[in-house]
């Protein structure tokens, strides 16, 4: 993929995508539905929609190249300007459910990566042609330092999210109950400090008299609890999908005392 730094934001790009981006604008709730021929004088003067793109880059994609990839790391956003992109979304079991999401001109991706600088979840194909628009990490943290207000809408909106991965996480962790009563804004930042990891089989998770330095959701899959007797090992337990492991310990700081 091509990109190029915009520096004329009243360029052919820069100045169309103004308008396309006041759909995007109405997220941070800075600008109400405009009529047409009021359209150009508003948005154009919206000091938040300037700023933004005058800190864009160009990006030029061809059909079928991959924008992100589901799982890779990427702090950086897109915004479509022309052409349009599919969504693609792997579950736990790594079946790719195509097509999930169809993304136009005037739609927006990455905001996850560049809100908490996690890894990609989900993958962006172009299906044609694709003229976008990128923001990268530093200049998004410009941004927000201008604009104050941005990252709560960003927030606010992401919270709205309906993410099969993301959802389950979330219900496993509203079990846990150190994290019952914190707020949404430090949940998500939990959440979304988490790492995937894929064991194999016979692989320790952690083993007895560790100290716990991460608490673990089993997203699929089955693990076993073991302990030792005079010489002997016992399987006390088998945890499976949605199961916590070492959340005690680990926020209390504390030893885990089976094999797991």
């Amino acid at each position: 993929m091509r990109v190029y730094q915009q520096e004329n934001p009243s360029s052919d790009i820069g100045f169309g995508l103004l308008h396309k981006l006041s759909k995007i604008s109405s997220h941070f709730e800075k600008i109400n539905a405009l009529r047409p021929q009021e359209k150009a004088m508003q948005v154009t003067d919206d000091p938040f929609l300037l700023s933004l793109v005058e800190k864009l880059g160009t990006c030029f994609a061809q059909p079928e190249e991959v924008i992100m990839k589901q799982g890779e790391n990427g702090n950086d956003m897109y915004f479509i300007s022309q052409g349009d992109c599919i969504v693609n979304v792997r579950d736990d079991q790594m079946r790719e459910k195509v097509a999930h999401k169809l993304l136009v001109e005037g739609d927006y991706f990455g905001d996850i990566g560049i809100l908490y600088n996690f890894v990609r979840t989900s993958s962006v194909i172009c299906r044609n042609y694709n003229t976008m628009a990128r923001l990268s990490h530093p200049a998004f943290k410009s941004i927000a330092s201008d604009f104050p207000l941005l990252k709560k809408h960003m927030f606010k909106h992401l919270y709205q999210y309906q993410d099969s991965n993301i959802n389950f996480a979330k219900d496993v962790m509203t079990n846990i109950e150190f994290l019952r009563d914190i707020s949404i804004e430090s949940f998500y930042h939990v959440l979304f400090s988490m790492e995937k990891i894929q064991y194999r089989k016979n692989d320790y998770i952690s083993k007895a008299y560790d100290y716990a330095d991460s608490m673990i959701i089993i997203c699929d899959g089955v693990c076993e609890v073991r302990t030792r007797c005079e010489g002997n090992e016992f399987i006390i337990e088998h945890l499976g999908k949605g199961s916590i492991i070492n959340h005690n310990a680990f926020f209390l700081e504390d030893l885990i005392y089976a094999d797991i």
